[in-house]
């Protein structure tokens, strides 16, 4: 076959363009159902395909949704990435449910089990539930013990649930699957999801968050009463 001077240029995941055709597969409803006599085959790798661009929106609507810009990366509204994802998440139920499981092999079968499951279990992405940041809840906390407790208190609810698409795990399983995931996406999500545990420390990183307030508490405590360092060195011998 003649080349004719041009080259075939690939669209990496995650280009505009890619997000843009998504968008309006999902929203038109324009995916092409398998003929009639396709063989299970063909019809599973249908499912498997609107399954994965079905994933694929998940996570862009679940990073969207932790940057708190109500856009993508992209430009693309946080409620058109939700509603597009609901498009094809119905679309791959529905070539799901016209299966028969009875048709596959173990692997398929598996195979076949997970998708139905994290489709029906990730129904609506707009009404997930999230885990409220304790952030903001120590107005009461005025002195350093009392404000250092609150802000241990909070780390440690927060970073034992750490909200991620599907499911609720630790800060250390988070941690661990950031390097090993081979999914840029994927590791975004995990990457945004841990936000309530560095905000249960610091805030937004304001004047008056609570690590900052807790530094200021304990720099006017170590003018107060000398600091601990001062303390240990003297134990020593140690002269200041």
């Amino acid at each position: 076959m003649a080349d004719n001077g041009m080259r075939r240029r690939w669209v990496r995941p995650g280009h505009p363009l890619v997000v843009g055709g998504l968008l309006t597969l999902a929203a038109c409803v324009q995916y092409i159902s398998p003929p009639t006599e396709a063989s299970v085959a063909q019809r599973f790798a249908e499912a498997e395909r609107l399954y994965a661009d079905a994933r694929d929106l998940y996570f862009k609507v679940y990073v969207t949704e932790a940057n708190g810009t109500g856009r993508s990366a992209q430009g693309v509204p946080l409620a058109a990435l939700q509603g597009s994802y609901e498009a094809l998440r119905e679309r791959a139920l529905e070539r799901l449910a016209a299966l028969d499981p009875g048709d596959f092999g173990d692997e398929d079968r598996r195979a076949y089990d997970a998708m139905q499951a994290a489709l029906a279990r990730d129904s609506t992405v707009a009404g997930e539930s999230r885990a409220p940041s304790c952030a903001g809840a120590d107005a009461g906390a005025a002195t350093f013990r009392a404000l250092a407790d609150r802000i241990y208190a909070c780390y440690g609810r927060e970073q034992s649930r750490v909200v991620v698409p599907g499911e609720t795990v630790d800060r250390l399983t988070v941690l661990s699957r950031l390097g090993t995931d081979t999914s840029s996406a994927r590791r975004r999500a995990l990457f945004l999801s841990l936000r309530p545990v560095w905000e249960s420390v610091n805030g937004t990183n304001a004047p008056d968050s609570p690590w900052r307030r807790l530094v200021a508490l304990s720099a006017a405590r170590w003018r107060a009463v000398g600091s601990p360092v001062d303390a240990a060195a003297a134990s020593l011998g140690i002269a200041g």
